[in-house]
């Protein structure tokens, strides 16, 4: 098996009690902050399913980037206020290591982006 090419971590919880997702977006900016600053660190996106779960995931370069970096949220952004905004008897947390990827293809996603731009203007070019 050829080894991983990144790790995904992902975090699930509810949020405490009268917070909400804005609220804990806005809580997140010291720890956005931290983490563009953690080695290995690509991405990271919040979601929130209808039924008000959250789901954060981030991208890192290797499963010891995810776990290090994981680690110093406990430790170096234990002060932050996003720990207030989560409910902690509901978070489930894991880093996995990522064997296969793939990506839009940039040139028909381009194509597809322009098509619908013509159409939205009433012209379809191509």
């Amino acid at each position: 098996m050829k080894p991983p090419i990144e790790a995904v971590e992902t975090t699930t919880f509810r949020l405490a009690r009268g917070v909400t997702m804005e609220q804990f977006i806005e809580a997140n900016a010291d720890v956005n902050a931290w983490l563009r600053r953690q080695p290995g660190f690509i991405w990271r996106r919040i979601c929130q399913h209808v039924d008000g779960r959250v789901v954060d995931v981030l991208l890192w370069a290797s499963v010891d980037d995810g776990e290090n970096a994981a680690a110093g949220v406990v430790t170096e952004m234990a002060a932050s206020p996003v720990h207030a905004a989560i409910d902690p008897s509901t978070v489930d947390w894991s880093v996995a290591a990522c064997h296969h990827s793939i990506a839009a293809d940039t040139d028909l996603a381009t194509a597809q982006r322009k098509r619908r731009i013509a159409r939205a203007f009433g012209g379809a070019r191509r």
